[in-house]
Order: structure tokens, then C-alpha cells, then sequence
């Protein structure tokens, strides 16, 4: 009995060990997966973070470098748009205000000229009177002279 209690201890003994040892490594390997895991993940996240990370700031920054470059170029355009307009505005205007000026100053040197002989001939009005008959009856005159020569030397 003693014996079959002995062999029963270690029988017994054994299968605790057995079990003991089942338990430990079930522990341990449960322990090793959840670092694996957990080392994986973290790896896995970290790895995603930085991808997503890389991404976000490569979007945001061709969106923002396209946005500021769109705007720059706007405002640039814009601007030299309105410095050509106001030069052009500035040279039509001081163009036509010469013109306008030079036109003015002719008509009223030429209404002067005008007044002038005007008041002229009102002041001597038997001057005037023969100044225009002169200019009327001698190239008259001369255009009658010259067709009568021609229509004598046509009956002869």
C-alpha cells in the first residue's frame, strides 16, 4: 500500500508538474503573444501614424503652396493691371487735354484773326467795298477776255 501510495504520489505529483507546466506555458505563450501583438501594433500604429502624418502634410502643404501661388498670382495680375490701366488712363487723359488745349488755342486765334477783319471791314466800309469787287471783277473779267479770244479764233 505504501508502495501504490507512492506510486500514486508520483503519479500525482507528475501530472500537477504536467499541469503546472501546461499552465506556465500557456502563461507564457499568452504573455508572448500579447507583447508580439502588442509590439506589432504598436509598430503597425506608429508606422500608420507616420504614413497618415507624411500624407495630411504633403496635401496640406501642395493645397496651401497652391492656394498662397493662385492668390500671389491674382494679386500680381491685379496689380500690374491697375498700374497699366492708371498709366493708360493718366497718358489718354494728358493727351486729350493737349489736344483739347491746342484745338482751343487755334479756334481762338483763328475767331480773333476773324474778329479782327471783321471789325476791319465794319470800320472801313468803302475799302472793303472795293477790295471785294477787285477780287470778284478782275478774275471775271479775265475768264470773259480769254473766252471771247477763244470763241473768235473759232468763226475766223
Amino acid at each position: 500500500m505504501i508502495h501504490f501510495a507512492s506510486q500514486c504520489k508520483c503519479e500525482y505529483d507528475v501530472s500537477i508538474s504536467q499541469s503546472l507546466n501546461q499552465s506556465i506555458n500557456q502563461s507564457i505563450n499568452q504573455s508572448i503573444n500579447q507583447s508580439i501583438s502588442q509590439s506589432i501594433n504598436q509598430s503597425i500604429s506608429q508606422s500608420l501614424n507616420q504614413s497618415i502624418n507624411q500624407s495630411i502634410t504633403q496635401s496640406v502643404s501642395q493645397s496651401v503652396n497652391h492656394s498662397l501661388t493662385q492668390s500671389i498670382n491674382h494679386s500680381i495680375s491685379q496689380s500690374v493691371s491697375q498700374s497699366v490701366n492708371h498709366s493708360l488712363t493718366q497718358s489718354i487723359n494728358q493727351s486729350i487735354n493737349q489736344s483739347i488745349n491746342q484745338s482751343i488755342n487755334q479756334s481762338v486765334s483763328e475767331q480773333s484773326e476773324c474778329v479782327c477783319a471783321v471789325m476791319f471791314m465794319r470800320a472801313n466800309i468803302v475799302g472793303t467795298v472795293i477790295v471785294l469787287s477787285l477780287i470778284l471783277w478782275i478774275p471775271m473779267c479775265i475768264v470773259i477776255a480769254v473766252m471771247v479770244t477763244n470763241s473768235i479764233s473759232t468763226y475766223k
